[in-house]
């Protein structure tokens, strides 16, 4: 709990967007899944977020936790940006270009845009696992 906290804490200082959540939600996020950007990949999220018009956040690719309560995923809580296929090809590059820190880039809405968990492109995954697991 005091890691997982102090691992948000300093998110919230490399990622300027994720003030925008109030501190009740954000600190139940997990944390598992994020990347803490180094200065270069702060330098790329800032160039991103120029570029695109959305909040950038960092995550560690290939990580996704199922275990965790959906409320604790930062895109059960806020609304992805919409992309254009160029937009997403811009992405692709990027995690490309620093394909050595393992690192996957995701697009949220800017402003940022509260939705409830349920909303959430993660609820049919979640359900589908739910469903299965009582089989």
């Amino acid at each position: 709990m005091i890691h997982r906290n102090r691992t948000l804490s300093m998110l919230r200082k490399k990622v300027p967007f994720l003030l925008g959540i109030p501190e009740h939600i954000f600190f139940q996020l997990t944390v598992s899944e994020f990347l803490v950007p180094s200065n270069e990949l702060m330098q790329a999220t800032e160039e991103l977020e120029r570029s695109l018009q959305c909040f950038i956040m960092t995550y560690k690719s290939g990580i996704f936790d199922d275990t965790v309560p959906l409320a604790s995923h930062l895109c059960s809580i806020i609304k992805s940006a919409k992309l254009t296929i160029e937009q997403e090809k811009i992405i692709n590059q990027y995690e490309y270009r620093y394909a050595i820190y393992n690192v996957s880039f995701v697009a949220y809405s800017k402003p940022l845009i509260f939705i409830q968990p349920q909303e959430s492109p993660l609820y049919k995954h979640y359900t589908y696992r739910i469903l299965v697991s009582k089989k």
